[in-house]
C-alpha cells in the first residue's frame, strides 16, 4: 500500500543558513521528474522531501518512480512508504503487509521520532515493532548488521511512515544549486564522466564540442549528442555547442611545429570554451585529463596549456586511472556509447613524435607564427548550438 516517496538527504543536512536553498532545488526537481505519472503532492518536511501520491501506488509506478528520482542529484536514499495513523497499532499492521511479500528472513526495525510529543520513543518503537513482526511472521529473525529488509518507521508531525522497501540515490548536491559550467566532451570515455562529476555537485553543465568534420565524419558528433542526452537524465536538458576546428587544425599544421600541434589545439580550445562559458554566464570549465594518461597530460604539458584561460579549469579525473573512470562510466550508463569507433579533432594531424615536456614560453612563441584570434572567430562563427534536438546558429 506504498503511497508516499520520501526523499532523504545527507550532505543537504549539514547545510547552514542557506539549507532552504538547496531542499528547494531537490523539491522542485522531484516535482518536475514525477509530474508525467501525475498524482503526487511534493512538499519539504524537515530535511526531507515528500512526494504524497492521492492513492496506493502499483508496482509499475513504483518502478516509474525508481527510474524517475533514480539520477536525481541530492538525493541518499529513495524510501517508498505507506502513510498510517501515529498509532502503534497501525504502525505495526502497516509493517506486516510491507513485510508479507517480501519473503525475507531477515530484518531490522529503524525508527525516528520527528515529532517530539509522539508518547513512545524511537527505541521503543523498533523493540515492539521487532516483536510483532517475528510473532507475525514465522521464519523471520533479526539480523543488526546486514538485514535483507530495513523496516522504517519515521513518526512525523500529521501522521507516521512505514517502509520496507528503499533505494539508493545518486548523492551530491541537487542539480542546478552550484551555478552553471562548461564541459568539454570529446566522445570518449573519460569526459563524460568528469562532466558527471561536476554536475553532482550541483552544478548545471554547458557542454562544448571540438570536431573536424568534414575532414573525418560525423560520428563523434552524433556519439556526443546522445552522451549529452543521457548525462540530461542527471541534470535536466542542456545545450551543446558544436564547433568546427579543422580548418584551424590545418593552419596550425602548415605553421607551428609538429611536435607541438596537440597542445596548441587544447590551447585553442580552451579559448573557445571561455567564450562560450563568459556567453552562458558560466563561471568554470570542466576537461576530462588525467595526469599521464597521453602525451598532453603531463604536469608540464598541463600547465603550458592552462595558461591561456582566464578561468578556473575543473579537472575533477585528474587522480583516477584508467580502470575508474571505465567502472565509473559503466555506472553512469555512457560507457557503451563512448567506446563506439570515433575519429576526434585531435587524432586529426596528429605528430608522430609529441612533445611531453612543453612549456607556455615555447607554445606563446608557436602561436605568434598565426593569428589566434581570427581562427577563435572562424570557429566561432560557423558553432551550432544545439538544444532540445534542434540546431541553431550562435554567432550570426
Amino acid at each position: 500500500m506504498v503511497d508516499t516517496v520520501i526523499l532523504h538527504t545527507n550532505e543537504i543536512c549539514l547545510k547552514g543558513r542557506n539549507r532552504a536553498m538547496f531542499e528547494r532545488a531537490l523539491m522542485e526537481d522531484a516535482r518536475s521528474r514525477l509530474s508525467s505519472l501525475g498524482g503526487f503532492t511534493v512538499r519539504r518536511d524537515q530535511g526531507n522531501v515528500v512526494a504524497s501520491h492521492l492513492g496506493p501506488l502499483t508496482e509499475a509506478q513504483v518502478a516509474a518512480c525508481k527510474q524517475a528520482l533514480g539520477t536525481a542529484f541530492g538525493i541518499s536514499w529513495i524510501v517508498f512508504a505507506e502513510r498510517c495513523a501515529k498509532d502503534l497499532d497501525a504502525i505495526k499492521t502497516a509493517a506486516t503487509e510491507a513485510m508479507r511479500p517480501k519473503g525475507a528472513t531477515t530484518f531490522k526495525v529503524f525508527a525516528t521520532r520527528r515529532d517530539k510529543t509522539f508518547p513512545v520513543d524511537s527505541q521503543e518503537i523498533a523493540r515492539e515493532l521487532g516483536a510483532h513482526l517475528l510473532d507475525a511472521l514465522p521464519g523471520l529473525k533479526v539480523d543488526v548488521h546486514e538485514p535483507q529488509v530495513r523496516v522504517a518507521v519515521e513518526i512525523a508531525k500529521e501522521c507516521a511512515f512505514v517502509s520496507a522497501d528503499r533505494e539508493p540515490g545518486a548523492g551530491g548536491l541537487p542539480a542546478g544549486s552550484s551555478g552553471a559550467i562548461v564541459a568539454m566532451l570529446s566522445g570518449g570515455i573519460d569526459s563524460p564522466v568528469a562532466a558527471w562529476k561536476v554536475m553532482r555537485r550541483g552544478c548545471s553543465p554547458i557542454f562544448v564540442h571540438f570536431h573536424s568534420y568534414p575532414y573525418v565524419g560525423r560520428e563523434s558528433i552524433d556519439k556526443v549528442r546522445r552522451l549529452a542526452a543521457r548525462l540530461g537524465a542527471y541534470a535536466g536538458k542542456s545545450p551543446l555547442y558544436l564547433v568546427p576546428i579543422g580548418d584551424s587544425q590545418k593552419e596550425i599544421t602548415v605553421k607551428a611545429d609538429e611536435t607541438v600541434r596537440v597542445l596548441l589545439y587544447r590551447r585553442l580550445m580552451l579559448r573557445i570554451a571561455e567564450r562560450i562559458a563568459r556567453t552562458e554566464r558560466a563561471k568554470a570549465i570542466v576537461t576530462g585529463e588525467s595526469v599521464g594518461q597521453v602525451a598532453s597530460q603531463t604536469l608540464e604539458n598541463i600547465a603550458a596549456v592552462s595558461t591561456v584561460a582566464g578561468m578556473p579549469i575543473f579537472r575533477p579525473l585528474i587522480g583516477d586511472d584508467k580502470e575508474d573512470i571505465v567502472r565509473a562510466a559503466k555506472r553512469i550508463g555512457t560507457y557503451a556509447t563512448s567506446i563506439e569507433p570515433h575519429d576526434d579533432c585531435c587524432t586529426l594531424f596528429v605528430p608522430q613524435r609529441p612533445a611531453t615536456r612543453a612549456d607556455a614560453a615555447r607554445l606563446d612563441r608557436e602561436e605568434a607564427k598565426y593569428d589566434v584570434a581570427a581562427l577563435v572567430e572562424d570557429a566561432l562563427a560557423r558553432t551550432e548550438r544545439v538544444a532540445a534536438g534542434e540546431a541553431v546558429a550562435w554567432y550570426a
